[in-house]
């Protein structure tokens, strides 16, 4: 692999990392065109131009209105056996119309009548409760529920689920996903067109810019290889790693210790083992490179114990004790 090639890898490992997050804004757009955040906050107001079906009907869910004379109609919504609201009904030119007022809106009481109340509230359409609460009306009524139905809106005007601070909450958790969708897929787009600069997992020397790190294990790479085995190099100074989806640049002279150890993947009555390799850093990470076979792993630290004299290699209890300090990564990153 040449230099160039290690640049275009960059390119490609952050081009595939622009998937999810394109996905994700996608699909942020989506719910917030279905969420009416902006109608919750500034509700529309219904007056004798529009019925609730037809600001229902033009997605305008949340109204604020002010009512003529309402009836209570002796009917109450029920959670469990506890009472979390009332329905009252107003008639006016012919037409009956259902509201459902929360239960704590009335201090003293419910009264049988209320009238020029102002409200904001909800439109809910074929409410699981209506079809029941008109049999019931009609019956004190003495009338028929065809008869009743046919002159009442099926959309409710419900005072009770009309909620703002859950749908600002709401709002905020979008807003801040949208955000940070869209400064994830800026910043990949910057590491596409300028992989010299690009976030990769790289542990620096001190004061090493990540400019020159990636520029001298580009070089380095396409000059003279010590040791290639699948995906992983060796160069003079650096480990690199390179896979569809990461890519990692160790200085040598960072590396602390080195180990594999093993695990055993079973499909039904068949087993495969795979070995992976854990590599230590000295300012305190850690990386994982798993999927490898034995010989894969064996020989890459063979190669690093015959050319970095300092450093630990395999897991023994004295290699262990050596490496007390570090153990304690304070970040762990897998390699697949």
């Amino acid at each position: 692999m040449n230099s160039i090639k290690l640049i275009h890898s960059i390119q490609k490992v952050n081009l595939f990392r622009m998937i999810f997050p394109i996905l994700f804004l996608f699909l942020l757009l989506i719910v917030a065109l279905q969420f009416p955040l902006v109608n919750c906050l500034f509700p529309t107001n219904i007056d004798s131009s529009k019925s609730a079906t037809e600001l229902y009907n033009s997605k305008s869910i949340y109204v604020k209105t002010t009512t003529g004379k309402l009836y209570y109609t002796g009917y109450d919504y029920l959670k469990g056996s506890s009472v979390k609201g009332h329905y009252f009904y107003s008639l006016e030119n012919g037409k009956c119309t259902i509201y459902l007022f929360s239960a704590i809106y009335f201090k003293d009481g419910v009264p049988s009548t209320i009238e020029n109340v102002q409200i904001n509230a909800m439109l809910i359409h074929d409410h699981s409760n209506l079809n029941q609460l008109l049999n019931l009306m009609a019956k004190d009524m003495n009338w028929t529920y065809d008869g009743l139905a046919s002159c009442t809106d099926t959309v409710i005007i419900s005072q009770m689920d009309y909620a703002v601070i859950p749908s600002v909450l709401i709002g905020i958790m979008l807003f801040f996903a949208f955000a940070f969708s869209v400064v994830h897929i800026l910043i990949l787009t910057f590491n596409i067109y300028k992989p010299q600069y690009a976030y990769t997992f790289l542990i620096f020397g001190h004061l090493r810019a990540r400019k020159k790190t990636i520029l001298d294990a580009a070089h380095e790479l396409g000059s003279k290889v010590y040791f290639k085995s699948e995906n992983m190099y060796l160069t003079k100074n650096y480990f690199i790693y390179i896979s569809k989806v990461n890519i990692a640049i160790i200085p040598l002279a960072n590396m602390a210790w080195a180990y594999k150890y093993s695990r055993l993947h079973k499909y039904f009555i068949f087993g495969e083992m795979t070995y992976s390799i854990k590599i230590y850093t000295k300012t305190n990470f850690q990386y994982v490179f798993s999927g490898k076979t034995k010989e894969v792993a064996d020989n890459f630290l063979a190669y690093l114990e015959d050319t970095n004299e300092n450093m630990l290699i395999g897991y023994t209890h004295e290699n262990r004790l050596h490496s007390k300090d570090i153990m304690h990564s304070i970040l762990s990153i897998l390699f697949k």
